[in-house]
C-alpha cells in the first residue's frame, strides 16, 4: 500500500469551511388533509401557504390544481423550505383519500 501512495500522482490539499446553516422555521411543518369524494376536492391545511404549493400537490396525487382547495392563514411569507411540498404531504392526502375523511 506504501508503494501506491509514493507513486501517486501530487497532492491536493483543500481547506473547506461551512457555518451550517440551515433554514428552520418557528412553525411546525404539519399538515392536514380532507377528501370530499363527491366533488374530488381535497382540503388541506398547512403553516405554510398552500397557493405555491397547489401545483405540487395536485401533479403528485394525479389531480387537476383546482381540485386543491385550502384555508389561507396568515403564516407570513412562504419561502425557502416552506415553500416545497413534502413527501408527508402526499401521504397524507392519499390516506385522506383512500379513508374518505372528512
Amino acid at each position: 500500500m506504501q508503494a501506491a501512495f509514493a507513486a501517486a500522482g501530487p497532492e491536493t490539499r483543500l481547506t473547506v469551511r461551512s457555518q451550517r446553516l440551515v433554514g428552520n422555521p418557528i412553525e411546525p411543518r404539519a399538515f392536514l388533509a380532507s377528501f370530499d369524494a363527491g366533488s374530488g376536492v381535497f382540503t388541506v391545511h398547512s403553516p405554510s401557504r398552500i397557493d405555491g404549493m397547489r401545483g405540487f400537490l395536485a401533479a403528485a396525487t394525479a389531480s387537476p390544481e383546482r381540485r386543491s382547495a385550502s384555508s389561507p392563514k396568515l403564516v407570513g411569507g412562504s419561502f425557502g423550505i416552506r415553500s416545497y411540498s413534502y413527501a408527508e404531504h402526499f401521504a397524507v392526502m392519499l390516506a385522506a383519500q383512500r379513508l374518505r375523511a372528512r
